[in-house]
């Protein structure tokens, strides 16, 4: 039985936003969300819920360079301003952090890989879909039904 197995999903590590690497942050991730926690203000904290995160994407720098990199995608839904307007959209962002805990390349790139295959699974168990789909090796079938997933999920209900 691998850990990917079981209903549940506990993961915690230390990143730093990219572009900040002084500023390091508290990942939390559970199957219900991602806690994005500064560790210089602890309760100044985001919660993005499993729902909102769309995809997620790992990227490797040079092979000299110690850092690896780990965008997550984000759709979430906001209400229109203004005190008549009951029509809510969708606000599009992603998250980009830099993990650079171990004195190895390949070993962050490591963590940074089995971050991406618990969010992937975090979407997955949310979702109801088939396990089989996370060991596809293509993901290009993933990111287009969570777009057209999110699609119908907010923007029907709101025309």
């Amino acid at each position: 039985m691998s850990e990917l197995d079981t209903n549940s999903i506990d993961l915690e590590d230390t990143f730093c936003l990219y572009g900040h690497p002084t500023n390091p942050y508290l990942l939390k991730l559970s199957s219900s969300s991602l806690s994005i926690i500064p560790k210089a203000k602890p309760n100044a904290g985001e919660i993005i819920p499993i729902d909102d995160i769309y995809g997620c994407l790992c990227m490797k720098t040079d092979a000299n360079a110690l850092p690896c990199h780990f965008t997550i995608y984000i759709y979430s839904p906001k209400n229109s301003k203004g005190a008549t307007s009951r029509k809510s959209h969708l606000h599009r962002a992603h998250r980009t952090f830099t993990y650079s805990s171990y004195n190895e390349h390949e070993k962050n790139y490591a963590e940074i890989i089995r971050w991406h295959r618990y969010i992937k699974h975090a979407i997955y168990l949310r979702r109801n879909l088939p396990r089989k789909q996370l060991n596809r090796k293509e993901s290009n079938f993933v990111s287009c039904f969570f777009v057209v997933y999110v699609y119908r999920r907010y923007c029907r209900k709101s025309t």
